[in-house]
């Protein structure tokens, strides 16, 4: 019997690992190849990745984030997917636009990994509590300006302290939420030949700025506010709006306050939607490609994409599964989440791209640090400082 070995990232609820299992387990009896599966938490994925890219021993097939592809490339770790590959999966109109850019390189076509479980962000909204404010929710969040008229509105109605909660500590999330922002601004974190960053540009140094004076709608905990307290404050009941991924609303349903889930709405945010989620690669060190490929069609099949999808709330990349095999009792709103997926950005696949990502994370909750101990309204000049340092350094080539 082959051997495979597959690490992947741990899902919640931890079930979804048991459900896996045992699916792989038919897999290998169809199949006798065999999978042993290593799982690691997303908060040391990466860097176990990267440990991996460095090693001759490492798995055979993993999960990757989809902005890490180019990073692999890079260090030439990864095997390369033929047009037969892709063509047992449906080609590449199979997979929504974005979701398929991650698994290459900007300026080269050549397919280095295939896209298997896909995310984006959205906003929640009470429209109870727009409905009580005379807020209409088709124009209430349609750009920028718009939403925070929105906001200011529901705060000078009364009806809550907190018309928004949204992370203002140090977290990944704050770079899925601030990047549409920049979108929607006319900004980018590079040019469009991807070989010059532009995170000082005036559109990219805008938009962020838009999204940080959203603080005076963040309430009286607004120095707390960590991604769970925010969760938690919105599906408690205690504010109209926030941000999060799909997988919110599948877990939400089952657990948060009927009230705010009887009353919640899903719309688009400003500016282009984040679109991620993870890949599938195969390392250049596989011994076994052909069973490696087997074991990658078998992750991307409808069986195993719909119990993520039930469990966790995320959805397959592939169109033909999201369209055919999902409903809108599966997931609701699931028009509003397929026009996301048509229309939002991925991160730029350029090199270094990876590593350039975890310092942006670290200077975003800078800002957020510096923002909420100012005691001036001028967000711009913090924004600004902190990014001019961190475009000097990527210039300097210390990322």
């Amino acid at each position: 019997m082959l051997q495979l070995s597959l690490s992947i990232m741990a899902k919640n609820p931890p079930e979804t690992m048991g459900e896996l299992q045992k699916l792989l387990k038919v897999f290998e009896a169809k199949t006798r190849i065999h999978v042993n599966v290593t799982i690691f938490p997303w908060s040391t994925a990466w860097s176990t990745i990267s440990r991996y890219a460095s090693i001759e021993n490492g798995p055979d097939v993993s999960e990757v984030g989809t902005s890490w592809v180019t990073d692999l490339v890079e260090k030439n770790t990864l095997a390369h997917f033929s047009e037969s590959d892709m063509a047992r999966l449906g080609g590449e109109t199979n997979f929504y636009p974005q979701v398929w850019e991650t698994c290459k390189v900007y300026g080269d076509e050549t397919i280095w990994a295939v896209p298997w479980i896909t995310e984006t962000r959205m906003l929640y909204y009470r429209r109870d509590i727009l409905e009580k404010a005379g807020i209409n929710p088709g124009t209430a969040f349609k750009s920028s300006e718009a939403f925070e008229k929105t906001l200011a509105t529901i705060q000078a109605s009364g009806i809550t302290q907190q018309p928004w909660s949204v992370t203002s500590r140090r977290a990944m999330n704050t770079l899925h939420y601030t990047c549409s922002w920049i979108w929607g601004a006319g900004g980018d974190y590079c040019s469009p030949d991807g070989k010059k960053w532009t995170l000082t540009h005036p559109q990219t140094i805008k938009g962020l700025c838009a999204y940080y004076a959203l603080k005076q709608y963040l309430g009286p905990f607004a120095s707390r506010m960590s991604d769970l307290l925010a969760t938690s404050t919105f599906w408690g009941g205690q504010s109209a709006v926030t941000i999060d991924g799909q997988w919110a609303l599948a877990v939400q349903r089952r657990t948060a306050s009927p009230d705010v889930v009887d009353h919640v709405g899903l719309t688009l945010v400003p500016g282009a939607s984040y679109i991620g989620g993870s890949n599938l690669v195969i390392w250049k060190t596989c011994k076994e490609p052909h069973a490696a490929m087997e074991l990658i069609n078998f992750l991307n099949s409808t069986e195993v994409v719909l119990t993520f999808q039930k469990y966790t709330g995320h959805l397959p990349a592939r169109k033909d599964i999201f369209r055919s095999s999902i409903t809108e009792e599966d997931v609701p709103f699931k028009g509003v989440f397929e026009q996301a997926l048509q229309t939002g950005r991925s991160f730029p696949n350029v090199a270094h791209w990876g590593r350039l990502e975890n310092k942006m994370v670290e200077v975003l909750g800078l800002i957020w640090e510096d923002w909420l101990n100012s005691t001036s309204n001028n967000i711009a000049d913090i924004v600004s400082q902190r990014i001019g340092q961190l475009q000097e350094s990527v210039e300097a080539g210390l990322y």
